[in-house]
């Protein structure tokens, strides 16, 4: 099977690039194990310190590929392998919160759905001049459940309710206004390099005893985890939104381009 994911060692830092272009960039099962076998190979090697997340030009990342839950039935939708599918993504999500390593997102394209998990588990998150982020979850009938408790931390209760509630389509600029990202410019490679200067000043020991701290003021707890992830299970089981979804995915809205 081939890799959905390029990893590259670029001195002291790991990069994972995203590449399932046809799928738009959407997390499978696949996907997260590769981005799990990176995460322990950087923190099994204490030269690297930091962690690149990137897409591509056009796309970062368009969220959990529902394409591939929706091709079971209403029942092994409602079923542990659906849920066991959530909870990896969930997890990952909080192994960026809880790693050593500096986990930094650069979005060039556009980000949508569980794709803002990842910015919004992320320590930084640099976003180019063409880069555009929504939570497309509430058109699909659905909720983006499993990275709210992330996006709560990152741009507070409010902003959070107002991208579930009415998805609009954040440019890099209002992304960075209402804190979704740390830097927004047509130089994205500067603020990048900016950003891994300023990691090379902290311990690897200090990175995760701070992360620790943070997590301890503001804990996501098993409870919420598994409110998360029984919301989402049970929207995805709906008859309804699996026919929403497959009717934006058909006419090429969703995760799939027209013909593909």
């Amino acid at each position: 099977m081939a890799a959905v994911t390029h990893i590259t060692r670029r001195g002291r830092l790991l990069g994972i690039r995203m590449d399932r272009p046809v799928r738009h960039n959407a997390i499978n099962s696949q996907m997260l194990r590769e981005f799990n076998h990176a995460l322990d190979m950087a923190e099994a090697d204490p030269s690297i310190r930091s962690v690149l997340v990137e897409g591509d030009a056009d796309v970062f990342c368009t969220g959990l590929d529902l394409e591939g839950m929706l091709e079971c039935d209403t029942e092994d939708r409602a079923s542990g392998d659906m849920e066991s599918g959530v909870r990896d993504y969930l997890a990952l999500l909080k192994r960026f919160s809880t790693t050593s390593k500096f986990i930094i997102c650069q979005v060039e394209g556009r980000c949508e759905a569980g794709g803002v998990g990842f910015v919004a588990a992320a320590d930084f998150t640099i976003s180019g001049p063409r880069a555009s982020f929504r939570l497309s979850e509430a058109l699909l009938g659905l909720l983006p459940a499993t990275l709210m408790p992330f996006l709560i931390r990152r741009v507070g209760f409010r902003q959070a309710y107002r991208m579930t509630l009415c998805a609009p389509t954040l440019g890099s600029r209002e992304a960075l206004a209402v804190g979704l990202v740390d830097a927004a410019d047509e130089e994205a490679g500067a603020s990048l390099r900016s950003v891994l200067l300023s990691c090379e000043r902290v311990s690897e020991r200090t990175v995760g005893a701070a992360k620790a701290y943070f997590n301890a003021l503001a804990p996501i707890t098993a409870e919420m985890e598994a409110l998360a992830v029984g919301r989402i299970t049970s929207l995805l089981a709906e008859p309804d939104v699996a026919t929403r979804i497959g009717d934006l995915m058909a006419q090429g809205m969703w995760q799939r381009r027209t013909g593909e």
